[in-house]
């Protein structure tokens, strides 16, 4: 065990797979799409260590290290955060490691109060809300590498000879009925309420809008109508499962080994997030563009006033005749402006939250930040 005297900042994550420190082991982290900054935060982080929730819970249990020398970047519905917490450490960022629903599971009116990071009220914060010791970007650096790097590597996409047909790069995974699903869940949680949160689980209003805003089903209805324009290619795990893909110009390719690789070698690709939420997007929507293809998406208001309109197609869900308009009058030209137009808005200061080296080195100077405004309040209130 590492006892670095110092600075400590301590990852906590809900999801199951990333709570030992295979989080920050480099030859696993690249598995988790978003999850690579870690590794990069590790590295430029010099006050101290980087760890796991369980690493810095053991550390402070023992005494190795102080509470106060610990930071915790925690996600909704993190145990080990909550733990870190109760032992006298300090909150510092918070961070949506996945989609809305998924922390939805732990909010409903018996564990609202459980957390500090009510992940419906962050999605609500004004955008010009200066905020440091509590925010949740509600999108995930998913790049490898720098935008510098990126900008220098831009120019090979231009002569990518591209398939004038749409990629869909998902998993199929049709969404169980709500009774099951809480009844799965109560498998695993932890929760001494049992039935009665279920039931009360199943009228809460967040989990409601959370399951409303759902895209399972979206996939398939806009991809089966585009496909009348243009061939789609799907690929991802299970769609060979799915009886609602029976389009003749669908067709279900396999799994995807390289996305980037992919994506480079079409000309459109459907990114559709896994839930429709204020602010929230993921790595989707920034990997194509980033492959040269053009997104074609549904984003919610408050994105679409972040992402310039010019790098992507819009979808209108209720109507998808404009969208089958554009792509059947689209030519050469419109393509490589739309290129462009992401290209800009990648290089733009905005968008170096999307980069891993550059998302990382943000996070650490926001840490540096806080210690800061720590120190310079404890001696303030010191006699």
């Amino acid at each position: 065990m590492n006892s670095k005297t110092g600075l400590h900042l301590a990852l906590c994550t809900h999801i199951p797979e990333l709570c030992d420190n295979r989080l920050l082991d480099p030859s696993l982290a690249g598995h988790y799409p978003g999850c690579g900054w870690p590794k990069e935060l590790r590295q430029c982080w010099t006050a101290g260590d980087v760890v796991t929730g369980d690493v810095a819970a053991s550390n402070v249990a023992r005494g190795t290290w102080s509470p106060n020398d610990v930071l915790i970047i925690q996600s909704d519905g993190s145990k080990q955060g909550r733990k870190l917490q109760q032992m006298g450490c300090r909150a510092f960022l918070h961070i949506c490691w996945e989609s809305p629903l998924y922390a939805f599971r732990v909010y409903d009116n018996v564990r609202e109060g459980s957390t500090p990071y009510a992940f419906h009220q962050i999605a609500a914060q004004p955008k010009n809300k200066p905020c440091v010791d509590v925010e949740s970007p509600i999108r995930m650096a998913c790049l490898p590498g720098s935008q510098q790097d990126w900008i220098r590597s831009t120019q090979q996409r231009h002569t990518q000879q591209r398939r004038q047909r749409i990629a869909l790069i998902a998993a199929y995974k049709p969404l169980r009925s709500e009774l099951k699903r809480c009844i799965q869940e109560r498998q695993w949680r932890s929760t001494p309420f049992g039935a009665v949160t279920d039931i009360r689980r199943l009228k809460s209003e967040t989990y409601r809008q959370a399951k409303s805003g759902q895209t399972n089903n979206l996939r398939l209805q806009v991809m089966q109508q585009l496909s009348d324009v243009l061939p789609v290619d799907l690929y991802g795990k299970g769609w060979e499962r799915c009886q609602q893909l029976s389009h003749q110009k669908t067709q279900w390719v396999g799994p995807c080994g390289n996305k980037k690789t992919t994506l480079a070698s079409y000309a459109y690709s459907l990114v559709l997030e896994n839930c429709i939420w204020p602010r929230y997007h993921t790595e989707k929507l920034a990997q194509a563009i980033a492959a040269g293809t053009i997104p074609i998406t549904c984003l919610d208001a408050e994105t679409e006033k972040q992402i310039p309109k010019e790098c992507y197609i819009r979808i209108n869900c209720k109507d998808l005749s404009a969208t089958r308009q554009i792509l059947q009058s689209m030519c050469h030209a419109n393509r490589a402006d739309m290129r462009q137009a992401g290209e800009r808005f990648l290089a733009s200061s905005f968008a170096k939250s999307y980069f891993e080296v550059d998302y990382a080195q943000d996070i650490a100077d926001k840490a540096r930040l806080f210690a800061e405004r720590l120190n310079k309040s404890t001696a303030h209130n010191q006699p």
